[in-house]
């Protein structure tokens, strides 16, 4: 854009060197000459936007300031200078975008891998410690008559509120574990009686049942990891599958980023 600009004004010159001609002549016959020389270039040949504001910056700096050829090429560069920032600016802007992109999907992805493993964990641990019932199974079968019926309502409600405060003081108790009380809420009000069996323990023995409780779900845990160690792998080597490929991406959009920028200058 430069050297483009630097021939015209240099032929130019040689054209009028001997005409004697005022600073506005100068600068005018300078301008139109050089607007019609890159309207012709242009409608050939391509050129960036960044050689363009280069070629106007030339000739503005070959212009006597406040003359009307200076101002409309002064002019000329603002608008091609205002249109090249504008390009860079939404470049850079897509650029920003696409990286975060890659990264935000990169997280939730790995995320993804790795509540799958947790979960498989987890089901598995509970399915171990499921198949064997915290308290004895409760069941019973009677013949139930209207007055029965009554009163195992009556027996329900007052069971529900005995079972809400029995478990309360369990929530309450030093030393209780929240997993041990989250098991005891979701085996519901047939457990009641065992759950006012453990309200009546002593700290002593409260603490001991929370340790076998605890060592009950750790060997549970211990053999579901033991089980799932092949899978713990296939889930590693797809995290490191999903960073490479998101490493992968980054580059050829920095690559992208850099070809655009060499484009740019010519």
């Amino acid at each position: 854009g430069e050297e483009f600009a630097e021939g015209g004004i240099k032929g130019i010159k040689n054209k009028y060197a001997k005409a004697k001609l005022t600073a506005a002549e100068y600068a005018q016959i300078i301008y139109d000459s050089a607007k019609t020389r890159l309207d012709t270039y242009k409608k050939y040949n391509d050129m960036s936007l960044t050689a363009e504001v280069a070629y106007w910056k030339k000739i503005v700096l070959s212009m006597k300031k406040g003359t009307q050829g200076y101002k409309d090429a002064l002019l000329e560069y603002k608008t091609v200078r205002d249109s090249l920032n504008e390009q860079i600016k939404k470049a850079e802007d897509d650029y920003a975008s696409k990286v975060s992109s890659v990264k935000e999907n990169l997280i939730k992805d790995i995320q993804a891998v790795t509540d799958k493993y947790d979960d498989a964990i987890k089901s598995r641990a509970n399915s171990i410690t499921q198949s064997m019932s915290l308290f004895d199974a409760f069941s019973s079968t009677t013949e139930k008559s209207a007055a029965d019926l009554l009163t195992n309502l009556e027996g329900q409600v007052q069971a529900l509120y005995d079972w809400d405060t029995a478990l309360r003081t369990l929530g309450s108790r030093e030393g209780m574990n929240t997993g041990l009380l989250e098991e005891l809420q979701s085996m519901g009000v047939s457990a009641l009686a065992d759950i006012q069996t453990l309200v009546a323990m002593t700290d002593e023995e409260l603490t001991k049942y929370v340790q076998l409780w605890e060592g009950k779900n750790q060997l549970a845990n211990n053999r579901a990891l033991v089980e799932y160690a092949q899978f713990r792998t296939e889930c590693a080597e797809e995290i490191q599958s999903l960073v490479k490929t998101a490493d992968q991406e980054l580059n050829q959009l920095h690559q992208h980023q850099i070809v655009y920028h060499h484009l740019m200058d010519y």
